[in-house]
């Protein structure tokens, strides 16, 4: 939904399971739609739900810091809203991400010395309307290309990543989230071929 280009291949030797490849891509779904339109149900516990119609899911911020779970916000732009009869929701028996499942590399090796860090995929999608008679959004596009941006703290206990910021040295990231070292299900892994740092704030208080 956000991406635009995905693949599931099966996994050997796990029965049904199977892995999912989602990677950011600059074309177009349709001269009107960035990306593939989505219908969404909103209920905040009421009589009747929103129906959004046409979605497209513009930005998707994952996040995650010690002693939490990987939490993910979308924000999404419609072509149409309505209200609809509430349908009952059924949500994943699987738990969530927890802090102490995620592994960090930088460069290929490991790294252990980030305390948090969050994750924003910007599709830079916007609706634009047109003089058609209507008061809706007439087709959706793209602002400029797709960013990926990272954020978060380290623990500074050596000035290596210092240095990488100011050589301005491109570095493959890896986020890694799974129940165990051994488990081959339920794994998702966040791979950022080039990271590069644009900013390095010292934090030091006076």
């Amino acid at each position: 939904a956000l991406t635009g280009a995905s693949s599931a291949a099966g996994i050997s030797g796990v029965g049904s399971a199977y892995r999912h490849q989602f990677a950011p891509v600059d074309s177009n779904w349709q001269n009107d739609s960035p990306l593939p339109a989505y219908t969404f149900q909103v209920n905040r516990d009421v009589d009747t739900s929103w129906q959004l119609t046409d979605v497209q899911i513009r930005r998707l911020e994952l996040a995650i810091a010690q002693g939490g779970i990987l939490r993910a916000t979308a924000n999404v732009v419609a072509r149409t809203t309505s209200l609809m009869t509430k349908t009952t929701a059924s949500f994943t028996t699987r738990p969530p991400w927890t802090w102490d499942q995620c592994s960090v590399s930088l460069g290929g090796a490991a790294y252990a010395e980030i305390e948090n860090m969050t994750i924003v995929i910007d599709q830079q999608i916007a609706g634009i309307p047109t003089l058609d008679g209507t008061r809706r959004v007439s087709r959706f596009r793209r602002e400029g290309f797709v960013q990926v941006r990272v954020n978060g703290t380290i623990d500074f206990k050596v000035n290596s990543e210092w240095v990488t910021f100011k050589n301005q040295t491109e570095q493959r990231m890896v986020l890694r989230f799974a129940p165990s070292a051994t488990s081959a299900i339920d794994i998702l892994t966040i791979d950022l071929p080039l990271m590069r740092y644009e900013a390095f704030p010292g934090g030091v208080g006076g």
